[in-house]
């Protein structure tokens, strides 16, 4: 197996790349060295290397590393009974399209018991969706409590 020599002078700019660049996400030097590594780029020292060019970038050193941001708690919701709380969700576009001309599924499921009710819908649009809740779920199981959607 042949590897290329990656020389001195390309060494900063592919470090650039795969910190900062468009696929970079400023990431920590050895997970920088990392990905370098998993494309075939290899010099000696590169995990060395990867470290001090994240030291030196400016935008991390304005912004601080990620560990100091505290998450927020995840908030705990309790489920007393079936059917009290469904989650709302579309999947498509789907290609290619049904016969009817649909090409979205709107897809609701039980947060405690996981039953799934869907429908084809031609889009994806407030005004095709209001008629969902009321035919598959309130006229089947009774007012829900809660409808979660993205």
């Amino acid at each position: 197996m042949y590897r290329r020599v990656t020389l001195a002078v390309e060494c900063p700019k592919l470090m650039f790349q795969a910190h900062a660049g468009v696929a970079g996400g400023h990431l920590s030097g050895s997970t920088t060295a990392e990905k370098l590594l998993s494309s075939g780029v290899r010099w000696p020292h590169i995990f060395q290397d990867c470290d001090k060019y994240k030291h030196t970038c400016d935008e991390c050193q304005r912004v601080g590393p990620l560990e100091q941001y505290r998450r927020p708690p995840l908030k705990v919701s309790e489920i007393t009974r079936p059917f009290k709380k469904w989650g709302l969700d579309f999947v498509g576009p789907i290609y290619p399209a049904a016969s009817n001309s649909h090409r979205y599924l709107l897809v609701a499921t039980d947060y405690t018991t996981k039953w799934v009710e869907a429908t084809s819908l031609p889009d994806c649009t407030a005004w095709s969706t209001t008629e969902f809740p009321y035919s598959y779920i309130l006229a089947r199981y009774g007012c829900s409590e809660e409808l979660i959607s993205d």
